[in-house]
This record gives structure tokens, C-alpha cells and sequence, in this order.
């Protein structure tokens, strides 16, 4: 939400995707980068210190699938019980 942002002007509390950050790290300096993005529990934080940007952007991008098909199939059930 703040990326580019010198600022840091939003803070991490109205971002969306703190929902998917583990609660102890929800109080550190860029909670986001903290999001286990799979299933060895590597995060963004993580892959920048042991990853390449190939690695990192491979896992992100990934989780990001994988998410947007939870949240489709849990519409479609939504839509179903109605």
C-alpha cells in the first residue's frame, strides 16, 4: 500500500492484506513482507535475504494464485447457499 511512499502516509493497520499476516507479525516495521507464502513458510522478507528475485517473485506470484482461487470457490459456494 505504501510502496514508493517515502512517507509511509496509509498506515499498515487499513492495508488488505494484513489479514494474511501472522498475528506476531503484524507489529513489525513492514508487516506485509511477513506473509508465508508457502508451504516451507517462506515470506517475502525471507526470500529477499536467502532468494533470488526470480524465487521471490515465483512465490509471490504463486500465493497470489492460490489465494484469488480460494476466494473464487468460496464465492461460487456463497452463491450456491443462497
Amino acid at each position: 500500500m505504501n510502496y514508493h511512499d517515502s512517507r509511509k502516509s496509509k498506515p499498515c493497520s487499513q492495508c488488505i492484506l494484513l489479514q494474511f499476516v501472522p498475528a506476531e507479525a503484524r507489529k513489525n516495521q513492514i508487516p506485509c513482507r511477513h506473509i508465508p507464502l508457502n508451504e516451507r513458510g517462506e515470506t517475502i522478507e525471507s526470500l529477499y535475504r536467502t532468494g533470488t528475485q526470480e524465487e521471490l517473485e515465483s512465490a509471490v506470484r504463486s500465493w497470489l494464485v492460490r489465494e484469488i482461487e480460494d476466494l473464487e470457490k468460496a464465492d461460487a459456494q456463497e452463491a450456491v447457499s443462497k
